[in-house]
């Protein structure tokens, strides 16, 4: 009888254990399905950075992903067809960004530093938007990533996919 109960309570510990170990998932998990890309700064550094082409994976962005979550190596890269007047907003962020606007050669034609995150709906308030800038991609960096700090305008990258 001691022996059953000794093995109930094992296997309650062990359950308990095993969901609060696994149970909790990444915020950053709709990446998943994003193809990846290498982005080449001038200095020969490198960066992952994950390729939002789609209507949908530029609408979500790097929306409803915690900072832990996000790592300040790690980009994203907005692929558009053609070069247009773009501008980001910043629903449902919680870390602040840079983002910074490239032409059809991946130069840097402007940035926009320190985008403030906004983590609330979109109609739940003032949500910062960036400045408008006649571009082909758009790469945001997390704001805290060294990287971001390296990168300076009429800097031409290259991506390898």
């Amino acid at each position: 009888m001691i022996a059953n109960q000794l093995a109930f309570g094992l296997l309650i510990g062990l359950g308990v254990f095993l969901s609060a170990c696994g149970g909790e998932r990444s915020s950053a998990g709709h990446l998943e399905g994003y193809s990846k890309a290498q982005i080449i700064m001038p200095t020969g550094e490198s960066f992952v950075v994950y390729n939002a082409k789609t209507l949908e994976e530029r609408r979500l962005g790097l929306s409803r992903i915690q900072g832990k979550d996000f790592d300040a190596s790690r980009g994203m890269l907005f692929i558009y067809q053609d070069s247009a007047a773009r501008q980001l907003w910043m629903p449902e962020t919680y870390f602040d960004i840079d983002a910074f606007f490239l032409n059809e050669e991946l130069q840097i034609i402007d940035a926009h530093r320190a985008l403030k995150h906004f983590p609330h709906k979109a109609h739940e308030g003032n949500v910062p938007r960036s400045k408008k800038v006649l571009a082909h991609y758009i790469l945001e960096l997390k704001s805290e990533s060294v990287l971001a700090e390296k990168l300076k305008l009429g800097m031409k990258l290259k991506l390898r996919n």
